[in-house]
């Protein structure tokens, strides 16, 4: 365990994700007609090139994490949304990732798993790991650092791990090269909706 994955980090929140993603996201996106949808969230939209609907996006936050094993968040978008705050037929943007885009997202991953604090040693989850029924905790406690792999290749639903807003940060960067093509790939991609 490195010296930073035993100093004193403190869990992100969903409401530090979404603000940490909206000021790297937003002020990519800004440019290019988006505007954030509402605030609180990550989450943005602008009108279609041939005006028949919005292009929306939005972090999701898993809402499986917790204090002591972190969290992970991907991007739902929409190419033909019927309002900026109506995003049917959403799907994860990430699966549009090249294979070197994937590439360096495994590397940034590695990163941020080999930092990942274990709870210390007074934590609950311990205990509850030892009970008989334990199993689900002693699994979870087991992958903390683990990465997944398999999830880091195109047409996945890829989700991004964090603990701390330093990683969210991390990811953040990671996205800004990326997002506008991403982007471009939901409305190109995607056909007007008829009801518009």
């Amino acid at each position: 365990m490195t010296d930073q994955a035993n100093s004193i980090r403190t869990f992100a929140r969903a409401r530090d994700v979404h603000a940490a993603l909206s000021l790297v996201i937003g002020a990519e996106l800004k440019p290019t007609g988006f505007r954030r949808i509402r605030s609180g969230i990550c989450a943005f939209a602008r009108p279609r090139a041939d005006g028949a609907g919005f292009v929306t996006v939005g972090v999701q936050v898993s809402q499986w994490g917790s204090s002591w094993s972190g969290n992970s968040f991907t991007l739902n978008a929409c190419g033909a949304a019927k309002r900026p705050d109506d995003s049917p037929h959403t799907y994860r943007l990430l699966s549009w990732l090249t294979s070197e885009d994937c590439a360096e997202g495994l590397a940034v991953e590695r990163l941020i798993r080999g930092r990942f604090p274990l709870p210390p040693p007074e934590h609950e989850v311990w205990a509850l790991a030892e009970q008989p029924v334990g199993e689900v905790f002693r699994q979870s406690l087991a992958k903390l650092r683990t990465v997944n792999e398999a999830m880091w290749h195109p047409k996945r639903g890829i989700w991004l791990p964090y603990f701390d807003v330093a990683d969210v940060r991390e990811w953040a960067e990671f996205l800004r090269p990326r997002i506008r093509g991403l982007l471009e790939q939901s409305e190109a991609r995607t056909p007007p909706r008829a009801d518009s």
